[in-house]
């Protein structure tokens, strides 16, 4: 009966370690967790426009990147080891 008794109070306290270091409160509503996401966030672009802008300006640098990547590594039926190597640094760095 004493082991029984052991398990119940280690699997008891168990139980009181994992709600008190699961971080979530009792009258947690999420007011905190919000609050600090608006903290973190960055700044939303106010305008329609402005976001378009945005927008269309990432499609430029992304087809500038990738027109530099098929200017530095040409596929060719038959490559040097220096050509595969130039072409993994290309495409290494497109893809960062």
């Amino acid at each position: 009966m004493d082991l029984v008794r052991n398990i119940a109070v280690a699997a008891l306290l168990f139980l009181i370690f994992i709600v008190l270091t699961s971080g979530r409160g009792f009258g947690d509503t999420g007011e905190h967790a919000k609050a600090l996401a608006a903290a973190v966030s960055l700044r939303p672009i106010e305008s329609e426009d402005a976001r378009k802008a945005a927008e269309i300006e990432r499609v430029r640098a992304a087809q500038a990147r990738k027109a530099e990547l098929e200017r530095r590594c040409r596929i060719k039926p038959v490559m040097s080891d220096g050509d595969i190597a130039a072409c993994r640094v290309a495409y290494r760095e497109l893809n960062k």
